[in-house]
């Protein structure tokens, strides 16, 4: 056979080889149950590119200024995703896995058969709510997780801050289906909500929390001189003001005309199939198949045993606390213990968080033998929330 033969056989050969290992990896069942793992991460993360930014993945730059697709039918492809790879996985025989490789596959199950269960319950969470809702945690995105290291980073963030109004038209029409189907918020967390967009809205674009973030990070920003660094600063200020803001108004707008029809029922048992979500909800959070009753049974025990050392702690520093709610009362007022509600008592509060960071960071070498480079970090919560 000639040199030249041999070569083209050969490569032909490799190219064959590469189709039936990367074929079956990508589009249907993988050789090997590893690669499955990467190809659920893989597919999911790229799925949510605030993810990948939050993971912060070495060398890795696939957001391109993207935000999550928030609209409804995402979340149905995404829950008919969960369920195509929880049947997947499940076709490896876990028999012949070695003892350190099988947690590794039930974590898996657990975590894509929860997200199947959860498809039964699609439109029964508050997507808008005062304490994680999207109009707080998209600007908190923004703010503590979008990097600003360079002008390239500097450019995806104007890009996802004018993707706002496309984010917040996809939930309130999310809004509005839950509506349709009856899944109703309570009217306190409507209230609550209208507080802080109202709040959030009412300052000028120039001293709004996007703004001024993005002024003070930018000014040490590789790559990004005075006429650019102007021009970004000059080109946010007109995104907030004709995407940010009226994304905000037309969900103001919309919940303002849907107060009087919120529920003023609170807990999940006033929704249709309530009981039934409250137990998934359970399960999900706690990873038990505990009840109710006995997940609330195992919290009094516990709180009992912290209140008898909170006791004996107290007693040993000469505090009364046979009645330990008016001894925590009386410590609650105790200037010893308490910051000045100003700025300048927020400052210090901060810095004793440090002091405790600091020294929680000298004990962990001998704890882990791998740690994450990126330190641990407290910040004050923004004003807007």
């Amino acid at each position: 056979m000639r040199p030249r033969t041999i070569v083209v056989s050969l490569a032909a050969a490799l190219v064959l080889a590469l189709a039936l290992f990367v074929v079956p990896t990508l589009w249907f069942r993988p050789w090997f149950i590893d690669h499955l793992y990467a190809r659920v991460f893989l597919e999911f993360a790229l799925r949510h590119p605030t993810l990948l930014t939050q993971l912060g993945l070495p060398g890795v730059s696939f957001e391109d200024g993207r935000l999550d697709d928030l609209s409804a039918a995402a979340a149905e492809r995404e829950a008919a995703w969960f369920g195509r790879q929880v049947k997947v996985l499940r076709t490896y025989d876990r028999g012949g896995m070695t003892a350190a490789g099988r947690p590794t596959a039930e974590v898996l199950d657990w975590f894509l058969s929860d997200r199947e269960e959860g498809a039964r319950f699609l439109y029964m969470d508050y997507p808008v709510n005062h304490v994680f809702g999207v109009q707080s945690e998209l600007p908190n995105f923004m703010i503590g997780s979008h990097p600003l290291r360079d002008g390239g980073d500097a450019e995806r963030y104007l890009e996802r801050v004018s993707r706002f109004g496309v984010a917040f038209d996809q939930v309130i029409a999310g809004l509005e289906l839950r509506e349709r189907r009856q899944f109703l918020v309570p009217r306190f967390v409507v209230m609550r909500v209208l507080e802080q967009t109202r709040t959030f809205i009412a300052v000028p674009p120039e001293r709004n929390p996007l703004y001024t973030n993005f002024e003070t990070r930018l000014a040490h920003a590789r790559g990004v001189g005075g006429q650019k660094r102007a021009r970004m600063l000059r080109r946010l200020a007109s995104e907030i003001r004709t995407v940010v803001y009226p994304a905000y108004e037309r969900l103001n707008a919309y919940l303002a005309a849907f107060e009087p029809r919120a529920r003023t029922t609170d807990g999940l048992w006033a929704l249709p199939n309530g009981d039934a979500y409250y137990a998934h909800l359970l399960r999900s959070h706690t990873t038990t198949e505990l009840s109710a009753d006995e997940i609330h049974a195992l919290g009094l025990k516990e709180v009992a045993r912290i209140q008898i050392d909170m006791r004996a702690i107290l007693a040993q520093r000469g505090i009364d606390a046979r009645d330990l709610r008016a001894a925590l009362q009386r410590l609650e007022k105790d200037p010893r213990f308490l910051y000045t509600n100003s700025d300048s008592g927020r400052r210090q509060m901060l810095a004793q968080y440090e002091v405790i960071l600091r020294d929680a960071d000298l004990r962990l070498d001998s704890l882990f033998d791998l740690r994450p480079k990126a330190r641990l970090e407290v910040r004050a919560v923004p004003a807007f929330k």
